[in-house]
């Protein structure tokens, strides 16, 4: 979320037809637009005006209120022409709550809100203010882009504003709406002058977002400055590319006539560039730029700055806690430990899973970091989402240099999402979501990293249902982890400590046991290490009263080897695989019971 800081018509409908996405972003699947219509109380079209933010009654998770001036009203009544818009997030204190997926919403953007009365209210508006929240989150409003005439939400392009979006929203009540003020977004359109900007090339062709990195831009007609609405913009990440976002007027390094460079913002993914002269003349790039990988970005005061992870626990990073009722769900309990060893040894992050906490049931600043579903009172997600990462920030400022790090993390997933889960190691199938994928998703970003448009790596913006997307690429997922790790080792001028990175030989094994319900027996393995043959023995009188899972994994987390063990003693064979360490772990009803390392030698 972008976070406040103080900072013929009818012939024309018929063949006009909206690009449609995937069916899953992030953590959202999709809520179509009928019914997003039918479930809202009140549809209208409005432009923000300005933001500030609050705290909730508990005073554990900050709130952004946005001022929405209205212009028309598709559905529902409502006689000012001003209202309110609250999401989750922002800054206040001196603390910053990040909310991901989640609305993001800033000054000047007009669109169609979709909206149902606030859950939580700002108690400092008037009363007579009207405060609403979007209905199914970044779903609830179709932004605007006004050069193109079009609109988009996470999954979709609507071509036209007025030609397809108007008629389309008319058809769903009575064919009309309320007009409350002035407003055509053809009207609005920006104006060419006869000289338009020309890009002939940009270097480098393929770059890192949020990390300082620096893109050349060559040609001609930009004008003598960066003034009025000068402006460079990249597609946007968070949806696909079906919008565009801007870079801050202060990653502008250097501007003329015919040359710009600028840093690559946070949030830029690959896809054509725009770029905009004071004029307000628009020209897109003839090629493609790429990005490889986005790391997180918070801003004050129109600068943008870097949050790191820290020594959250005292034991060198953060420990997650259980809800009662993710911690009893055996399998997610398992898939996210899975996604967690995924993270673990692939850039080393010190996150570590913890035990289940019945005092906690939802998420909160509260010191704890929690996973827990949506099922307890008072914690339900909105319609269309299967998780959100909840990150809170504190920091300090020294002369120029802001210093900011994340000092808890909380996940909430959704307990039954559309189709519903799968829960590994199978294959996803009948329109189900993956765990373990969204799971590894939601770790990106709870390890300071954001999405890229690059179809078949963990942090795509959008994993489609009966799609498995459970292990991390080398120059996306891993360099992005690798660099949040290279800045959170190191001392931070505000502390706290900064985080210690495990390494390959303790990166594999997560140290509490999960399932204390399960007893043990004990297990031999010989001969260890081994050339690829693995002897598993059971000891003790019971014996294996019933089937037994063992599964195998390499150091990506990914499964290797699944095999049954009907009786006390089974052989692995691993003869195929290289030499290296590999985890296995053994299950008992779906409960596990045992896990450790291989050594393969050769």
């Amino acid at each position: 979320m972008k976070i406040k800081y103080t900072f013929s018509i009818g012939l024309l409908f018929l063949f006009i037809l909206p690009v449609f996405g995937d069916n899953l972003s992030c953590g959202l699947y999709e809520i179509p637009v009928n019914q997003r219509f039918t479930d809202a109380s009140i549809v209208f079209e409005g432009k923000v005006l300005e933001q500030s933010c609050f705290w909730n009654a508990e005073k554990n998770l900050i709130y952004t209120s946005h001022l929405i001036k209205v212009y028309k009203i598709f559905k529902g009544g409502y006689a000012k022409n001003e209202l309110i818009i609250n999401t989750q997030g922002g800054s206040l204190d001196g603390q910053i709550h990040r909310i991901s997926p989640n609305l993001d919403l800033s000054e000047g953007q007009t669109g169609i809100f979709f909206a149902n009365g606030a859950g939580v209210t700002n108690p400092s508006l008037p009363q007579n203010l009207l405060q609403l929240e979007a209905f199914a989150g970044p779903q609830g409003f179709i932004k605007y882009d006004l050069f193109s005439q079009t609109g988009t939400d996470p999954f979709n392009t609507y071509p036209s504003i007025e030609d397809y979006l108007y008629p389309m929203l008319k058809s769903k009540k009575d064919g009309n709406y309320i007009e409350m003020l002035p407003f055509s977004p053809k009207q609005q359109q920006v104006m060419k002058t006869s000289v338009a900007p020309i890009i002939s090339s940009f270097t480098p062709s393929s770059i890192t977002a949020g990390t300082s990195s620096i893109l050349t831009i060559n040609g001609s007609g930009f004008g003598p400055s960066a003034s009025g609405s000068a402006a460079v913009m990249f597609k946007n990440a968070d949806d696909g590319g079906n919008s565009f976002i801007s870079a801050l007027s202060s990653q502008i390094v250097s501007w003329s006539d015919n040359q710009i460079q600028v840093k690559v913002p946070h949030k830029a993914g690959t896809g054509n560039i725009r770029l905009v002269d004071a004029s307000n003349n628009a020209v897109i790039s003839a090629n493609p730029l790429t990005v490889t990988y986005n790391v997180i970005n918070l801003q004050q005061n129109g600068i943008a700055f870097r949050p790191i992870l820290s020594d959250d626990s005292g034991n060198g990073g953060f420990v997650f806690q259980y809800a009662t009722s993710f911690f009893n769900t055996n399998q997610a309990l398992t898939d996210f430990q899975k996604a967690l060893d995924t993270w673990r040894c692939a850039s080393f992050v010190n996150f570590s899973s913890g035990n289940q906490n019945g005092a906690i049931s939802c998420v909160a600043q509260d010191g704890i970091n929690v996973v827990s579903f949506d099922d307890a009172g008072g914690c339900s997600l909105p319609p269309g989402y299967l998780g959100q990462t909840f990150n809170y920030y504190s920091g300090c400022n020294l002369g120029a240099n802001v210093y900011v790090s994340a000092n808890e993390i909380d996940f909430k997933f959704s307990k039954a999402p559309g189709s519903g889960w799968n829960y590994g190691p199978s294959a996803t199938t009948g329109g189900r979501f993956d765990f373990q994928s969204t799971a590894v998703h939601e770790l990106g970003h709870a390890g300071q990293i954001d999405h890229i448009i690059a179809a078949g790596k963990v942090m795509h913006y959008a994993l489609a249902s009966n799609s498995d997307v459970r292990t991390l690429n080398a120059n996306s997922d891993i360099a992005a982890g690798n660099d949040v790790m290279g800045l959170s080792t190191v001392n931070n001028p505000c502390g706290p400590s900064p985080m210690k990175a495990l390494n390959s030989g303790n990166c594999a094994t997560i140290t509490v046991d999960l399932n204390e319900k399960v007893q043990k027996e004990a297990l031999i393995i010989f001969p260890q290490p081994s050339s690829g043959v693995f002897n598993f023995q059971f000891t003790g009188e019971s014996g294996v009263s019933s089937p037994k899972a063992v599964l195998l994994y390499n150091v990506m987390g990914e499964i290797i080897l699944q095999k049954e063990m009907t009786s006390k003693s089974t052989e692995i064979n691993i003869q195929n695989q290289a030499e290296g360490v590999y985890l296995f772990r053994i299950l008992h009803e779906g409960k596990e019971m045992q896990k450790g390392k291989l050594y393969l030698v050769r």
